[in-house]
Parts: C-alpha cells; structure tokens; sequence
C-alpha cells in the first residue's frame, strides 16, 4: 500500500489534471482509485461486438457501467485498461452466471491463442481513445495479483457523466462455443471523482 505521502501526491495530480479539463474539483470532491469493468459472453460470435449498449443497467457480477455512461455526478480519469479471459466448461444461463467463473488477465490461460489476434477499441464520446491487438496488451504470464500494479497503461484521459462509453471487440473469426463459451472481460483503471 502506497504511504500517505504518496496517496496525497496522486491525488493533488488527479485534481490538477482533472481541472484542466474542465472538472471541478474543490475540497468536496472525492478522488479514489476505481476500475470500470463490462463482462460479455463471445459464445460463436464473429464481428464487431459491443460490450455495452445504452440499454444494458448495471449487474452485479456483470458491468458496473450503467447504459453506458457514468452514475450522475461522477467524472473518470482512465490511465489503463485491462483485458480478462474466461472459459467455461458448460453451456451458460445467462451473465448472472459470469461470478462463477475464474477470469485471468495473461495468454497462457487455456484459451486458444487465436482469439488474442482480435481486436479491441474504446470509443467515448464516439472518439476513439483505444485501438489494439489482444496479444499486444495481455502479458503472457501474470505478474501480480493487484489489477492496480498489472495493466496496459494509456495517456490519461478524462470521461463525464454525460459522456457514452462504447468499448467494442472485433471478433475477426468465431470465437467459442456455445456448449464451451469464453466470456470477455473489459476493464478501465483510473481515478473516479465524485461529490463527497
């Protein structure tokens, strides 16, 4: 765990960061680290799949990315993101049964490595802030346990409330099974602020 010297001094940088995009931030505003996360299942998909549409609500276990936009008063300051892989033996329910699965954050973890050729990016606002191979942002064992110390770092930017969140994933051939499926897990690291 980082000292409170240094907890302090990331802070003051978010603030500072986060007011020169026009966020306010005053001596209520809470700054913590966070991660925004969507799940989906890729069962025999093939093309461009989104892994949250405007309609989808927040589920435990699932996404905690609510029509894909942040909850009302909260900004993000993304500065990562990682990508997680699951597979299932058997057929899923439905994305209740996501919790029950083991994801893992490297290549090696017993998925075919084809499906690390595809291709994922990340649209706010409709501006594309990420686009990249699988393989090219997965390491190939992992390294630490804490999603905070493993992750593909980015140039920091910043999402609004009112602003979409489209990540999407490009399956350039099918992927899984439906009697097998893999579930994809997309997850942004960062800094959320909100009113205190």
């Amino acid at each position: 765990m980082k000292n409170i010297i240094e907890q302090i001094q990331i802070k003051e940088a978010i603030a500072k960061l986060a007011a020169s995009k026009g966020i306010a931030v005053n001596s209520n505003t809470l700054i913590e680290q966070h991660i925004l996360y969507c799940r989906k299942e890729l069962s025999g998909s093939r093309g461009i799949i989104r892994l949250v549409e405007s309609q989808d609500p927040m589920m435990d276990g699932v996404r905690n990315i609510d029509s894909g936009k942040l909850n009302s008063g909260e900004s993000f300051i993304c500065t990562g993101v990682i990508f997680s892989t699951a597979n299932s033996i058997e057929a899923l329910k439905g994305d209740s049964d996501f919790t029950k699965l083991g994801f893992a954050r490297s290549i090696d973890e017993g998925i075919d490595t084809a499906f690390f050729n595809n291709e994922v990016s990340l649209k706010i606002q409709n501006k594309e802030k990420l686009k990249v191979v699988l393989r090219h942002a997965m390491p190939e064992k992992p390294k630490d346990d804490s999603a905070f110390n493993e992750y593909c770092g980015l140039t920091p930017f910043v999402i609004t409330q009112n602003q979409s969140i489209q990540p999407e994933i490009n399956c350039l051939q099918a992927v899984g099974a439906s009697d097998k499926p893999i579930v994809f897990e997309f997850a942004l690291v960062g800094y959320r602020l909100s009113s205190n």
